[in-house]
């Protein structure tokens, strides 16, 4: 049997076992009597009116399970008669905290002894108080809600109405506590890595943390919120959770890549969405849009999905096994708000399980993805740098080639020059016998010249190719375009390039002369290599 075959039998058979009673005692010993089947009336009219229409067998029998009656703008009457001697004082509340206005009817003896308003427009005061009386006492309740009207009651006292929803509020409370960590978790992350998806993961579960608290109620236990202000938050932060979810299932699934024009349609589809999601402020029939709606928007980001994965997106595997599970916790949802399944813990409580799984798994498939994404750069990088560092040696292997050609062509002439001096005083020895002294100090004054000058040019092609840093000092622009000639003289020849120097005036400039010397070659450089 399939896993999908186990959860329809499941829900089909087994929901029943656990579903709420309509009235749940909350204590077996508690001396009270319900007289006669409980029923239900849905008609705008007073007090009055209705309790002469529970006499007149106006009030339909409600079942024993507690089951949504679904979206209405009807007012519902709920009627029943209740005897209650017990000592200590008993409490009628409902389970459904997301009820906005309800108000209680309490008669005797066919007078009104009694009336109190609750609801989620009335904050903390979620319960009435029962008559303690040992005559029949009818009870109507008077119902005013735009969200699902699923009537499930209790009676007990204060502290085991209040016992009897710590489960709720522990689970509750661990909702919050994990959507408010993976909150502040994706959004250090986010100033951390820069990545856009752990932003809009930070908005999506935000907003997605209010939708779930205002739709069902919880809001009211610590604020006290008008119903137009509780609309409102529960409108913008549908409207948020759809279009932020939606991009970043976009940017996830790398849907832009894949396919522009499905992205563009995904785009437009997001902001139609949130349009029609405003029908939620026109009563019961802007309720069922907006559900239709959301259920197309769920069903598109399947096929997201499908899309992605058939296009080989690896990710999109753990975006179905978290969306689809999240799905199956909003299908219950919705069934059970459209009377389909009975009202219990399970069917209550499953979608805060699959919005914490969607959550949880969600974080970590955006955090792998992120690593990979990090690696990719890290391997780019590393090639960049191989590529530039292959780039450079071969520059400098180059340079280094052209300078040796360049010391080569200044050490030529001088060379020449100490050979020719040296075969001068061979020759005049050998043909005259003698040299005189002027001439024979003259030719080693000169050779001498020759190669201090061999010297000076060695420095300063060891002083241009060095790049060294020296201090600050005064030299003339001649000076230096003479060095950079001697430098470069060679090798702009040999591209018939002529550097040519024409001075007005040669002031002196106080700064570094080999930063300045490498500025004329880098730009002649440049451009022999342009021409």
């Amino acid at each position: 049997m399939s896993i999908r075959s186990f959860l329809l039998l499941f829900l089909l058979y087994f929901n029943p076992l656990f579903a709420y009673e309509f009235s749940t005692l909350l204590n077996k010993d508690t001396n009270h009597i319900i007289s006669g089947t409980p029923s239900f009336f849905h008609q705008e009219t007073t007090s009055d009116e209705a309790y002469k229409a529970f006499f007149q067998n106006k009030f339909q029998a409600l079942p024993r399970e507690a089951r949504s009656i679904g979206f209405s703008d009807t007012t519902y009457w709920i009627g029943f008669v209740l005897i209650n001697t017990d000592e200590e004082q008993l409490y009628l509340n409902f389970k459904n905290p997301a009820l906005e206005r309800l108000e209680c009817f309490a008669y005797q003896n066919n007078q009104l002894v009694a009336s109190s308003k609750s609801g989620a427009n009335e904050g903390l005061n979620s319960k009435f108080k029962l008559q303690r009386e040992k005559i029949p006492t009818l009870y109507l309740i008077k119902i005013n809600s735009k969200n699902p009207l699923i009537f499930a009651l209790q009676i007990g006292t204060d502290g085991e109405i209040k016992s009897s929803e710590l489960p709720n509020i522990i689970l509750f409370s661990l909702f919050i506590g994990c959507f408010a960590s993976l909150f502040l978790y994706n959004l250090v992350l986010y100033f951390y890595t820069k990545q856009r998806a752990y932003l809009l993961y930070s908005y999506y579960v935000l907003s997605l943390l209010i939708l779930i608290s205002a739709c069902r109620g919880y809001f009211t236990l610590f604020f006290q919120f008008s119903l137009p202000l509780q609309d409102a938050i529960t409108l913008i932060s549908l409207q948020v959770a759809s279009v932020v979810f939606l991009l970043l299932t976009l940017d996830f699934l790398d849907i832009k890549k894949l396919s522009p024009t499905l992205y563009r349609y995904s785009i437009i589809f997001a902001v139609v969405s949130a349009l029609f999601y405003t029908s939620l402020l026109f009563g019961a029939i802007g309720s069922k849009i907006t559900i239709l709606f959301m259920l197309l928007e769920l069903l598109f980001c399947i096929y997201l999905g499908i899309f992605a994965l058939h296009s080989g997106n690896r990710l999109a595997k753990i975006y179905l096994l978290a969306f689809i599970v999240f799905f199956i916790g909003v299908a219950i949802t919705l069934m059970t708000i459209g009377g389909l399944l009975l009202y219990n813990d399970f069917t209550y409580s499953f979608v805060l399980l699959t919005s914490a799984w969607k959550m949880i798994l969600f974080s970590l498939a955006i955090g792998y993805k992120t690593k990979q994404l990090q690696n990719e750069k890290s391997q780019l990088s590393l090639q960049s740098e191989a590529e530039n560092k292959m780039m450079f040696l071969q520059s400098r292997y180059a340079s280094m080639g052209e300078t040796v050609g360049n010391i080569a062509h200044q050490w030529k002439q001088p060379l020449n020059a100490i050979g020719s001096i040296q075969n001068s005083i061979k020759a005049s020895i050998i043909f005259q016998g003698e040299i005189s002294k002027e001439k024979l100090l003259d030719s080693v004054e000169t050779s001498f010249k020759l190669l201090q000058h061999l010297g000076e040019t060695i420095d300063t092609f060891y002083s241009f190719l060095s790049q060294k840093k020296s201090t600050d000092t005064s030299f003339t622009i001649a000076e230096e375009f003479e060095s950079i000639r001697k430098i470069t003289e060679y090798s702009f020849a040999n591209n018939n390039i002529q550097l040519l120097l024409n001075l007005e005036s040669n002031p002196t400039i106080q700064g570094n002369p080999n930063e300045f010397t490498h500025i004329i070659p880098q730009e002649n450089n440049t451009r022999k290599i342009n021409f």
